[in-house]
């Protein structure tokens, strides 16, 4: 049996993060195409259409953002097909407007149902990696903690492997 690991870090930059945070699923090897397949099923479920077709990425941080929970607020919920449907008008609209070089024209609706969808689709996102007996872990460490002093995996603490490449 082998796990497939998907990793991805954050506070990195000492921004906006008051930690350094490296996160990651391990998904048995048998289970990441149908795990793969069911979210693309659920973005088109609740989007209407494949999101990620494009050069956008579904990350939790923009879709669970502040704004998305007040504009979901907006309205009460939408019955699924008309959320979906709604959904993917605005996100006609907004690459429509953005091929255009002009101003979106979302109506308030729109970008309601869109609100709504976004925070559905992450909560089915998380049922299907439960489903998928998906594993999550994380390591948060303060920004001031002390460095190794060998090289472990801390990101930047050695060498590219590029770097003994002569010119």
């Amino acid at each position: 049996m082998a796990y497939v690991l998907f990793l991805d870090e954050s506070g990195q930059d000492h921004h906006e993060s008051p930690y350094e945070v490296l996160g990651g699923i391990a998904v048995e090897d048998s289970r990441i195409w149908p795990l793969i397949n069911d979210i693309r099923e659920a973005e088109i479920a609740h989007f209407g259409c494949r999101v990620t077709a494009d050069e956008m990425e579904l990350k939790a941080k923009k879709l669970l953002k502040r704004k998305v929970f007040r504009q979901a607020a907006w309205r009460a919920p939408f019955a699924a097909a008309d959320r979906t449907q709604l959904a993917r008008d605005a996100l006609v609209e907004g690459r429509t407007a953005k091929a255009a070089a002009r101003p979106s024209r979302h109506t308030r609706v729109q970008l309601a149902a869109l609100a709504q969808a976004k925070i559905a689709f992450c909560q089915t996102v998380l049922e299907l990696c439960a489903r998928h007996q998906a594993r999550a872990f994380a390591s948060i460490v303060l920004p001031t903690a002390p460095a190794p002093q060998r090289h472990f995996v801390r990101p930047g603490s050695y060498p590219s492997p590029c770097s003994s490449i002569a010119s």
